[in-house]
C-alpha cells in the first residue's frame, strides 16, 4: 500500500527538451532553409542591370499612378458587375460538376474501401493514377485546350475547373474516406451489411462535413483561378483585365480588381463560417 501510495504521489516528469532547447533545432533549420533559398535564386536569372532597368521603367510609366485612380464611371461599373457575375458562375458551374463526379468515384480510390482484394488494388491505383494526372495538368492549359476544341467564353473555362477541381477534390476526399473510425464499419460488417450498407451508414456520416468543408474551399480558389483562366479566352472578368491590360487602360482594371477582391473576401468569410458550423 505505501509503495503505490508513493508511486501516485511521484511528479508526472515533463516531455525530454532536445540538447540546447530551440536553438538545436531552429539555427540548422534556419542554415537549410538560407542555403535552399540561394540555390533558388541561382535559376532566377535576375541581375543588377534587371533592377536599375525596373526602376527606370517604373520611373517612366504611369501604371501606379492610374491604378491608385479606379474608374468608377456607371458603364464601367456596370461592365465589371456583368463580367464578375459570370466569374462567379464559371466557378460555381465547374465546382458543382466535379463535386457531383468526383464523389462517386472517390470511394475508389480511398485505401480502405478497394484494397482488400487484387481487383480492388487494380481500381485503387487507377483511380488515385487518375486524379493525380488532372491535378498535374495546370487549370489554364485545360482552359487553352477547351477554348480551342470549342469556343472562347465561359463555358470553356467553367469545364477546365471542373477537370482540374476532380484531380483535387478526388485526392481530398478519398483521404478523407480512408481517416473514418472503424467502430462503425466493424459494426454495420458484423449485422451482415455489404459494402453500400457500410459506406451509407457507417462512412458518409463520418466524412460529409468533410466533403462540404473541401468543396467550399475548392469553390473559393476556382473564384481566383476563373480569372486567371480568363486571361486566355475563358470569359468573365480574366477576358476583361485581358483586354484593358492591351489596351493599358489601368484605371478600369483597377476598378475589377477592386470587385475581385470584394468577391474573394466574401466567399472566404462565407466558406469560414460554413466549415466552422459543420466540423
Amino acid at each position: 500500500m505505501h509503495s503505490n501510495k508513493a508511486e501516485n504521489n511521484k511528479t508526472p516528469k515533463l516531455p525530454v527538451r532536445p540538447p540546447g532547447g530551440t536553438a538545436y533545432w531552429l539555427i540548422p533549420s534556419a542554415i537549410v532553409i538560407a542555403a535552399i533559398l540561394y540555390w533558388s535564386w541561382t535559376g532566377m536569372d535576375f541581375t543588377r542591370k534587371d533592377l536599375e532597368r525596373a526602376k527606370e521603367n517604373y520611373r517612366k510609366s504611369k501604371i501606379l499612378s492610374e491604378l491608385m485612380h479606379p474608374d468608377f464611371s456607371p458603364d464601367t461599373v456596370e461592365k465589371v458587375g456583368n463580367e464578375m457575375v459570370v466569374t462567379i458562375q464559371t466557378a460555381i458551374f465547374g465546382t458543382l460538376l466535379a463535386i457531383l463526379i468526383t464523389f462517386p468515384l472517390a470511394f475508389f480510390a480511398a485505401f480502405n474501401i478497394m484494397c482488400s482484394s487484387r481487383s480492388g488494388w487494380v481500381v485503387y491505383v487507377f483511380f488515385r493514377s487518375f486524379f493525380s494526372l488532372l491535378r498535374a495538368v495546370p487549370a489554364l492549359v485545360i482552359a487553352i485546350v477547351f477554348v480551342t476544341l470549342i469556343k472562347i467564353g465561359p463555358f470553356a473555362g467553367a469545364l477546365a475547373l471542373a477537370v482540374h477541381s476532380i484531380g483535387q477534390l478526388g485526392k481530398l476526399f478519398a483521404e478523407s474516406i480512408e481517416q473514418v473510425e472503424k467502430g462503425p464499419v466493424e459494426a454495420i460488417t458484423a449485422l451482415g451489411g455489404n459494402k453500400p450498407k457500410v459506406v451509407w451508414y457507417a462512412i458518409l456520416p463520418q466524412v460529409y462535413p468533410y466533403f462540404i468543408a473541401y468543396s467550399l474551399f475548392m469553390l473559393d480558389i476556382n473564384v481566383r483561378m476563373s480569372m486567371v483562366i480568363g486571361l486566355v479566352g475563358a470569359g468573365g472578368i480574366g477576358q476583361f483585365l485581358q483586354e484593358n491590360i492591351q489596351l493599358l487602360t489601368y484605371e478600369k482594371i483597377s476598378t475589377a480588381l477592386i470587385a475581385l477582391l470584394i468577391v474573394v473576401l466574401s466567399f472566404d468569410l462565407f466558406s469560414g463560417w460554413v466549415r466552422k458550423k459543420i466540423i
